[in-house]
């Protein structure tokens, strides 16, 4: 199969409305009780994800139940209504998605993480940047830069756009490789609101409204969090979901927030971020005496305070399915030691939600 047939049988499938009523199992799957809140504002004022990934043939053999799965998809306020194909079951969410959906007798197995997050029309273009260079990110590709980066994703065959009669559907194809898969394949959907409030306007060029002082990220969104006095919240950009800075005469922290593929092992990067300060590198046998088991919004985490001369960093790792969550904060050694405490606070107040 060549790279690009899969995103050309996508877009001829669900551009051309057939249906193969023979092949899929025909019912609506609604919200289930287990499955996360749909936020008052309701779920059509989403973006809404479909994603298939995994080893690159084994996917690449699904890319006509997946085009059917996206072209059966309603974004309803409640949740969206979809038609599972043929040998596909549908399993509850976890903290990051609304459903899993597997296709029985695959080993790996393989699966459609469908998941949630706010619409940020007044972002633009950006927003959808944003989370194509997320999926890139997973698939270890390097982010598409800003000037010009639909006519180039479009150019090599990983981007498509089709209207439909509520919202658009981006179609993308990706391949790449991760930690475990030396070539790995992503078949995604984006379905983002046509909604009038959700339509961008001309921009004025003024930046996005800030967010509360006291509290981060909004209903639907894929962690929550208590921003801690003296922080200040900033955009976030396409490899970060959140970012926030503290300055003071001493200096400024960087505090991130980010969520890769994979992510990699536990000593190189903390390795890699020794580095970054200067130290050197630790050995298996010193590892478990530069970090502590802390938890971060109730799931497992390793937390390292990693301190060099001139520089500092603080970080959490917490592994989430497939991928891993970062939560570093680095500036000048006396800014990282005034700022440990509250860096502790807010790591504390992480709540994983929905979406991913």
């Amino acid at each position: 199969m060549t790279r690009y047939l899969p995103l050309l049988v996508l877009s001829v499938l669900v551009a051309s409305g057939c249906q193969r009523e023979e092949s899929i199992v025909q019912y609506k799957v609604a919200k289930q009780e287990s499955a996360p809140e749909v936020p008052q504002t309701g779920a059509r004022s989403q973006a809404w994800f479909f994603k298939l990934m995994g080893p690159a043939d084994p996917v690449g053999a699904r890319v006509i139940e997946f085009a059917e799965l996206v072209r059966s998809v309603q974004i309803l306020d409640s949740g969206p209504e979809f038609a599972l194909p043929e040998g596909w079951s549908r399993e509850a969410g976890g903290p990051m998605r609304f459903a899993t959906l597997k296709l029985e007798g695959t080993d790996p197995p393989l699966e459609v993480a469908v998941s949630s997050l706010p619409y940020a029309p007044q972002l633009g273009d950006q927003y959808e940047l944003d989370n194509l260079n997320r999926w890139r990110g997973q698939l270890g590709l390097e982010p598409l830069p800003a000037e010009n980066w639909r006519g180039a994703a479009m150019d090599a065959k990983e981007l498509l756009e089709f209207p439909s009669r509520d919202e658009r559907i981006l179609l993308v194809h990706l391949v790449g490789q991760t930690e475990q898969l030396p070539e790995a394949r992503m078949l995604a959907a984006m379905f983002l609101p046509l909604t009038p409030a959700a339509r961008p306007g001309p921009s004025s060029g003024s930046p996005p409204p800030a967010m509360s002082d006291s509290s981060g990220a909004g209903p639907g969104a894929p962690l929550t969090y208590t921003v801690p006095d003296g922080w200040q919240e900033i955009p976030p950009s396409p490899l970060r979901l959140a970012s926030f800075a503290a300055e003071s005469a001493a200096g400024k922290l960087d505090v991130s927030v980010s969520r890769l593929g994979g992510g990699g092992d536990l000593l190189p990067n903390i390795n890699r971020w020794r580095g970054q300060v200067k130290l050197q590198p630790l050995t298996e046998e010193d590892l478990a005496a530069a970090v502590t088991d802390i938890e971060v919004g109730g799931l497992p985490a390793k937390y390292s305070v990693i301190q060099g001369e001139e520089q500092s960093i603080l970080v959490a790792i917490v592994s989430q399915e497939d991928s891993k969550w970062f939560f570093k904060g680095q500036g000048p050694t006396a800014v990282v030691k005034a700022e440990q405490e509250h860096f502790e606070t807010f790591l504390e107040s992480i709540a994983f939600t929905a979406g991913q």
